[in-house]
C-alpha cells in the first residue's frame, strides 16, 4: 500500500475548498486508501493552524476539523525525535515533514508548498517523491 505524508496546508485546503484535489485527499484519508505517515509534530501543526484566528480559518467547519484531528490521533504515529533532516530545506518549519517522510518510510509527501516541491531531486535517494494533491489523487486513482 502507498504510504504518504500530507502537508498541513493540503489538509486545511481540503477543509476549506470543496472542489479542490485537497478535498479528495481528505476523502482518501477517511477511506484509508493509503497509509498516512503522521507524527506528533504534524498533529500539533494541524491543531495550531485550525485554532489560529484568521478570515480563512473562520470558514473552516470546526466540527469536521475536530473529527479529522481525532481520527488522525488514532493512527500510528511516526517517531521523529532524534531523526535529523538529511537535506537542506528552505523553510525550516517544513523539516518535520521531511523527517516524518524518511522515518515513516513514506513514498510521497503531498504538498502545495513550493519550499517542499523543489526538494523532489533531493528526496529521490530516500525513496520519497514530492507531489501536488492533484498528482497524488491521480496516483491513487490509478492504483
Amino acid at each position: 500500500m502507498i504510504r504518504a505524508v500530507v502537508d498541513t496546508s493540503v489538509l486545511i485546503r481540503g477543509l476549506l475548498a470543496r472542489r479542490d484535489p485537497s478535498r479528495a485527499v481528505l476523502v482518501f484519508i477517511a477511506l484509508e486508501s493509503f497509509e498516512l505517515a503522521i507524527s506528533v509534530e504534524s498533529l500539533r501543526e494541524l491543531r495550531d493552524v485550525v485554532e489560529r484566528p484568521s478570515d480563512a480559518h473562520d470558514r473552516i467547519d470546526h466540527a469536521i476539523a475536530e473529527h479529522l484531528i481525532a481520527g488522525l490521533e488514532q493512527r500510528p504515529l511516526v517517531a521523529i525525535d532524534g531523526v535529523g533532516c538529511p537535506i537542506p530545506v528552505r523553510d525550516r518549519k517544513d523539516e518535520y515533514l521531511v523527517r516524518t517522510a524518511i522515518a515513516g518510510i513514506a513514498t510521497f509527501i503531498v504538498s502545495v508548498d513550493n519550499d517542499l516541491l523543489v526538494l523532489a531531486d533531493d528526496l529521490r535517494p530516500y525513496g520519497v517523491e514530492v507531489v501536488t494533491p492533484g498528482r497524488f489523487v491521480e496516483i491513487l486513482g490509478a492504483s
